[in-house]
């Protein structure tokens, strides 16, 4: 027994009356009136009301929140064998239908539908055990008549010449619906397709209250049957999710004619379910109370999601306006109701009688087998061939490797195959005991002060490295028996660091000048003021090639070390296409930003999701760099050899420090990513080169780590995923997609990238999902495919790159979509629009 579930949402307003209160902790709602206004709503006695639920939805909830609150478990345990069902409930104009539903203009506005199917067809991908099978049925309960709404007779004929469906009952009392048709759905796109040409075919009306109001009771119903594999039981499940239509008053909605009619069936409808509640209430006080059922359609319909095997959970939308808020304390009190009615949920579970006559038949088989081994029929004494040798060889080794629980399978048992499995099995544990060098601490020897028996390595003998002895004396003398100035900057292993001074200055900076030290990255950051001094010795030392650094070769780099650009393309947080101020040949270089790590893409392929914050990242470092002037300062270059089968040649990644020209004083990209959390700082090795900036960017990753700035927060891997919808190549959801694309007029997008200079990827936020592009109208210079695809005669540019680079160039940033169409064949799944206008890369953000 378990009673149904009760959940409150809250419409958004610009104008919430304040009389309400959400006590989110405590799962409560409060109502205060004031006296003054009470006798307008309620009466003149009572002013205060309070009502519990399982949760509170407020007007700040997504349609996410919504469905992950209520739906899920609905959908898990309709997976799992259980009835269920979710219906809404409320006042007209309350939100009921945009809940169920969702809204047409955008993606994120889907409603309990929509995602309750993908929720449900992705389960059945993921589920390897099972097989699913999904039937879709849509009912509508208009003025008291059923409907089947997606009957294809919707578009010839009227409303009056539609078959009706009606109630039938079997021996049992179970109520069947006849002419109400299911449609087999085998993808997630199928359903979809159902929905919309159901949605199409309601009733819908413009109300005083409501634009578009729904004028009758809608049933949306998900049949699912599970197969588990190797078993005889087969599971069947309904899913309904009911969309009521809303209770009005006519007093306040003034309307006439059809709409009062129709308001009169749906308000009468609502009175029969609410006399059932109330009945269902009683019947749990005192047995043999009549629940009236029978009264009206929508309550026949739902009659096992009303007290009988289904779990079920009801949403009460109510308005926070003033003048609704004696409907929605109204709301409530029905909410609170039906929270008393209690429903016996049970696993619909059946036998399959041609699942039982296949398992029979295999045990036949496999009992005739071991009868004819009991009876020596099974070939004993024959030798094994090579090859059936080889078979209960890896068989064994199957098993040995295997979960535990495996049966060993050998085939058609015999004895001599029984003998040469317990040999395999010998000779395997043999040859595991000699690799594991026998057994481990055995008795005999002397193990006093050893862990486990084994007597540990002794520790490694430290030679002396090359100028320790010099750099000994030199501190010596400059420092023994005299008096220095200490500036402590913290503590580590029980050693103080910090800074000694001596009547001529840091002694740190002396070591590093003579050739006798080099600066320690780790320790460095704390050095405070003394940074700039200490690197400025570090490097006189290196200048002058003494002692440490007698080897030392100045890196060099290929190109211009220096130089001015536009940022053309930002590919990552820490990788950009800069287009160079030259009018050379060489007009593009991709840089990497010196000594700092990004969050790394995954591979879709592969079903590697993206790292945490690499969308967030390589957004920050767009809007901070796309289409400016940035000074480069290369670092230094790192040779890549070619991978193994690879027959290119090797290639040059320069590393740079990369400034915003006219930015002020943080106008380092590297650093603003540190600063933020977005990246972290390479901890290079002694010697190595890195960013002229280097302390710098680890000053700026102390301040993000004490602040705990995204990657360095206690929950980095759950706020740093970036949750979107890659349509590229994927046409069975470009399709999906398209109705909500072409609802709106117009959609702001980011060119993430241009495949020719008339098809791109682009990256469309309001509905968080990444497409391919194609301009309508036009035709551009297309790029090869295949080996030489970048030559141009005379080495030369091809024509296609150069209007590419020049199209991406102009309108980098964001572009604005207008005037959606269809996709045609032409172009599969690319969304295809007829007009393109480029925002100005200030409006990037």
């Amino acid at each position: 027994m378990g009673r149904i579930k009760i959940f409150c949402r809250v419409k958004p307003t610009k104008r919430p009356s304040g009389y309400f209160h959400l006590e989110k902790g405590d799962r409560q709602i409060k109502f205060h009136i004031p006296v003054d206004l009470a006798a307008d709503f309620v009466n003149n006695s009572r002013t205060d009301y309070k009502f519990k639920f399982d949760g509170l939805l407020g007007m700040d909830v997504s349609q996410d929140e919504v469905f992950d609150t209520i739906a899920k478990e609905a959908i898990d345990s309709a997976l799992a064998g259980y009835n269920s069902t979710v219906f809404a409930y409320g006042q007209t104009g309350s939100g009921k239908t945009f809940t169920i539903t969702g809204g047409a203009e955008r993606y994120v506005d889907r409603g309990l539908i929509p995602r309750s199917l993908s929720y449900i067809f992705n389960s059945f991908k993921e589920s390897t055990d099972t097989q699913y099978t999904a039937y879709i049925s849509y009912l509508e309960i208009y003025n008291e008549a059923g409907y089947d709404l997606l009957d294809p007779s919707h578009e010839t004929k009227s409303l009056e010449e539609l078959p009706r469906v009606t109630l039938m009952a079997d021996e049992d009392d179970n109520v069947h619906l006849r002419n109400l048709s299911m449609h087999m759905a085998s993808s997630e796109e199928e359903a979809l397709n159902l929905l919309f040409l159901g949605d199409t075919n309601r009733a819908i009306a413009e109300t005083p209250m409501n634009l578009a109001s729904s004028r009758s009771h809608c049933i949306f119903t998900i049949s699912i049957e599970a197969r588990p594999h190797g078993s005889d039981v087969i599971r069947r499940s309904k899913f309904h999710l009911v969309d009521l239509a809303g209770s009005e008053r006519a007093h306040k909605t003034g309307s006439g004619g059809q709409v009062l009619r129709e308001a009169k069936y749906i308000n009468s409808s609502l009175h029969f379910l609410q006399m059932c509640i109330m009945a269902l209430g009683d019947k749990k006080k005192k047995k043999g109370t009549f629940v009236p059922y029978r009264n009206s359609v929508m309550t026949s319909v739902l009659r096992d999601s009303l007290g009988g095997n289904c779990k079920t959970a009801m949403i009460a939308t109510i308005s926070a306006e003033e003048p609704q808020t004696d409907e929605s304390i109204s709301t409530c009190r029905f909410a609170q109701r039906v929270a008393l009615v209690e429903n016996s949920a049970y696993v619909n579970e059946e036998v399959d009688p041609l699942l039982v006559i296949k398992r029979l038949k295999t045990q036949v088989t496999e009992l005739k087998a071991e009868i004819g081994f009991l009876k020596g029929e099974a070939g004993e004494g024959k030798e094994l061939s090579e090859s059936e040798m080889a078979e209960v060889r890896e068989a064994c080794t199957r098993y040995v490797n295997g979960p535990r629980g495996d049966e060993l399978a050998l085939g058609d048992l015999s004895l001599t195959r029984i003998h040469a499995a317990f040999m395999c099995l010998r000779d395997i544990a043999l040859s595991r005991s000699a690799e594991g060098g026998g057994a481990a601490g055995g008795a005999g020897g002397d193990s006093k002060g050893e862990e486990g028996g084994v007597k540990p390595p002794p520790a490694p003998e430290r030679k002396a490295q090359p100028y320790a002895e010099e750099a000994k004396a030199f501190t010596e003398a400059r420092l023994l028996n005299q008096d220095v100035k200490l500036h402590f900057n913290g503590a580590d292993k029980g050693n103080f660091f910090g800074v000694v001074e001596h009547p001529a200055g840091s002694i740190a900076a002396e070591l590093l000048k003579a050739g006798l030290a080099n600066v320690l990255d780790w320790s460095i950051a704390h050095a405070g003021a003394s940074i700039p001094e200490l690197r400025a010795a570090e490097r006189t030392g290196k200048n002058s090639k003494k002692r440490i650094w007698k080897d030392f070769t100045p890196a060099t780099v290929s190109g211009q070390r220096d130089f001015t650009g536009r940022v053309l393309e930002v590919v990552a947080a820490d990788t950009l296409v800069i287009k160079l101020d030259t009018t050379g040949a060489r007009q593009e270089r991709r840089v990497f930003l010196s000594s700092i790590r990004a969050p790394r893409r995954g591979n879709a392929r592969k079903g590697e999701p993206d790292a945490p914050f690499y969308w967030a990242s390589k957004e920050f470092a767009r809007k901070f760099v796309a289409g400016k002037t940035v000074n480069v300062h290369v670092d230094y270059e790192r040779k890549l050899e070619p991978r193994e089968g690879d027959k290119g040649p090797a290639t040059v990644r320069h590393y740079a420090t990369v400034s915003v020209i006219g930015k002020g004083e943080h106008n380092h990209l590297a650093e603003a990513l540190v600063a933020n959390g977005y990246c972290e700082v390479v901890r290079h090795r002694a010697g190595d080169e890195r960013s002229s900036r280097y302390d710098a960017l680890q000053a700026a990753e102390a301040l993000a780590k004490a602040e705990k700035k995204n990657m360095h927060h206690s929950k980095a891997a759950e706020k740093g995923v970036h949750k979107s919808t890659d349509l590229v190549g994927d046409v069975a959801k470009a399709t999906t997609f398209l109705p909500f694309l072409q609802r709106s007029t117009g959609h702001k997008a980011v060119v993430e990238h241009c495949f020719n200079a008339g098809r791109f990827k682009l990256y469309i936020a309001r509905e968080n999902c990444s497409i391919a592009f194609a301009l309508s109208g036009i035709r551009v210079p297309m790029p090869a495919r295949g080996p030489g695809r970048g030559g141009g005669k005379g080495g030369k540019a091809p024509l296609w790159r150069t209007t590419m680079r020049d199209m991406f160039s102009r309108y980098l940033g964001r572009l604005k979509l207008l005037r959606p169409r269809p996709s045609t064949a032409a172009f599969g799944n690319w969304g295809i629009l007829d007009g393109v206008k480029a925002l100005h890369s200030g409006d990037a953000g």
